[in-house]
């Protein structure tokens, strides 16, 4: 590729300005620029993404992934559910088991306008599904793809992070062991029992009320995405927090909203306070997994002034179990993608001709902060040090002296060569001076530049400008030593 052609298109450093800021840097690098609320990505900032994209795609090709897509998906539920329904329909029998799919798509993940490159309105990801996969195996591949990558990351629960100052707080889940419920019979349950708790609305008042602990208390808290309404269930002593909660479900960040109090009274009946889980009208309902299975708790009787004493999970309310609080440990980081199943199984015939229901297991990457989180490790006081394996060209090939035809003859010989060789090679034959040409690849992270001399001998300098091979005269012993792969 040509320098000019691309129209990449650097800026000289601005002393008002942090020259650490990754926004500001991939500006300069003439990656992207932002207009009002709009983000622009350039011919050169989308090569730059594209390097690492075909990475990932290539190792899951290698799994057996095949690429599919959905048209009008829009956000991220809707690609969870557009994947849903194209595995129920593409997969019958067994023999397909496992199934192996995966699309990208330009996401809503934001409502409302952010500064932050990392909270971008729409956001690249890739959702790499398969049905008839445990969740264990898929969370081993997000984590092989990321390590792939060099990216560092923090795995939080199903969740991948990437740590940053800038970033939201996020809180550190307990350990909980998943297992499916049975119920006890060596255990005689309580019966349940209604009681009159006149004003007790905050769980310092039930602790009082019934003499017992907070743990003993089951908070049945209300939310809202401005469509459906959700529960979360908790134990009393714990926070919920939203960020999981939604990303649970599969929401827009940031979009997760308390119910009013009038919502809360139309939605159960009784004043806010009073709200639990039996015979609650919610669209899900979902468990913090520190709420146990076979304990009896105190909940709301969604009845104001009332609460109900024994209930228990399994006879009494249902629902799916996920982290959902908050902890006293936490870190900053953004989300880099996580591991998701899908609540409804997929019917597949069996061996034996009936039928079975199959999970459907979802790796979901958010591409562009996995790029961001690529570039922000790579930063100096030059640029972009990006190694070869992440960077866009391998090598750039410039002339000392441009205004002599020779070593451009020279030049344009081994830009070809180099090229069919499988390199990723930029040719700049720009008139500048060599000291700005010389940032400008500082800037843009390329690894190695050839410098092609008046008389067509030329010499390879790595990004330091540190002369290597100074013998390498002929591209054969180039193309066999680790210099430029």
């Amino acid at each position: 590729m040509d320098f000019e052609q691309m129209n990449i298109r650097t800026k000289k450093e601005d002393s008002t300005k942090d020259g650490k800021d990754l926004a500001y840097l991939m500006e300069r690098a003439g990656m992207q620029f932002r207009v009002k609320d709009v983000l622009y990505k350039t011919p050169f900032g989308l090569l730059e993404e594209s390097v690492f994209r075909e990475k990932i795609e290539s190792v899951l090709r290698k799994q057996g992934f095949s690429e599919y897509y959905s048209s009008g998906t829009g956000n991220l539920k809707g690609l969870m559910d557009a994947a849903h329904q194209y595995a129920s329909d593409r997969v019958t029998s067994y023999k397909d088991l496992p199934y192996r799919m995966m699309t990208k798509e330009n996401a809503q993940l934001q409502d409302g306008y952010y500064v932050s490159i990392w909270k971008n309105n729409h956001q690249r990801v890739l959702l790499a599904s398969v049905l008839g996969e445990e969740k264990t195996e898929c969370l081993q591949r997000g984590k092989e793809v990321l390590s792939l990558l060099e990216i560092p990351f923090r795995v939080e629960g199903d969740m991948f992070y990437y740590e940053h100052e800038e970033a939201p707080r996020v809180f550190v889940s307990p350990e909980f062991l998943e297992k499916e419920y049975v119920p006890r019979t060596d255990i005689k349950e309580m019966q349940r029992r209604t009681v009159e708790t006149p004003g007790a609305k905050t769980v310092e008042d039930l602790v009082q009320f019934f003499q017992c602990q907070m743990t003993d208390i089951l908070k049945t808290m209300l939310f809202t995405d401005g469509d459906k309404v959700y529960a979360v269930l908790t134990e009393g002593n714990k926070e919920v927090d939203l960020k999981k909660v939604g990303h649970v479900l599969s929401l827009k960040e940031d979009i997760l909203k308390p119910l009013s109090k009038e919502k809360v009274l139309e939605q159960t009946g009784a004043e806010a306070g009073f709200a639990g889980p039996i015979g609650l009208k919610a669209d899900k309902i979902l468990i913090d997994y520190s709420v146990q299975k076979g304990k009896a708790y105190i909940t709301g009787a969604n009845r104001t002034d009332h609460h109900i004493q024994g209930v228990y999970y399994g006879r009494d309310f249902s629902g799916y179990f996920y982290h959902l609080t908050e902890s006293e440990e936490s870190f900053k980081g953004w989300i880099l993608g996580s591991v998701r199943v899908h609540d409804e199984k997929i019917r597949v015939q069996n061996k034996e001709g009936g039928y079975s229901y199959e999970p459907l297991t979802s790796l979901y990457l958010n591409l562009d902060r996995m790029n961001y989180a690529l570039l922000e490790e790579s930063k100096d006081e030059k640029g972009f040090a990006l190694s070869k394996i992440q960077a866009p060209f391998s090598l750039v090939i410039t002339l000392i002296d441009p205004r002599v035809d020779k070593p451009r003859e020279k030049a344009e010989e081994m830009y070809e060569e180099l090229k069919l060789c499988g390199l990723r090679v930029l040719k700049d034959f720009r008139k500048d001076r060599l000291g700005s040409k010389f940032s400008d690849y500082d800037l843009l992270g390329i690894p190695y530049r050839i410098l092609v001399s008046k008389d067509g001998t030329f010499d390879v300098k790595d990004r330091n400008g540190n002369l290597l091979d100074k013998g390498l005269q002929n591209l054969v012993e180039i193309r066999n030593t680790e210099v430029i792969e």
